[in-house]
């Protein structure tokens, strides 16, 4: 599932979804963050999404959990970064993410 994520979203787009951060994104972090085995939020929030996908599709008793409110996922029509919507709050972070 996260192939056809990824390969749906080509390359460059799929490095949105990673702990890709130019230097001095976050404060002390003197050189670039270029790591593709670590995600941000967004990422977290797709892969997440997958999650619940295969969950609903295995239809195991863990998906009487999921909210009826959570709509279904697509990978082969993700989101994407530039319309991904995350409440101010928690928008920015401060703290430089592990990787690299």
């Amino acid at each position: 599932m996260t192939t056809e994520l990824y390969e749906t979203w080509g390359d460059e787009p799929s490095r949105k979804a990673f702990v890709q951060y130019p230097a001095n994104t976050f404060p002390g972090q003197e050189k670039a963050l270029d790591d593709n085995t670590h995600f941000n939020g967004f990422g977290a929030n797709e892969i997440a999404l997958c999650v619940l996908k295969g969950i609903r599709e295995l239809d195991i008793p863990l998906k009487k959990n999921i909210k009826k409110e959570t709509p279904d996922y697509n990978p082969k029509k993700p989101n994407f970064i530039s319309s991904w919507t995350l409440p101010m709050s928690a928008r920015f972070e401060i703290v430089k993410p592990d990787g690299n």
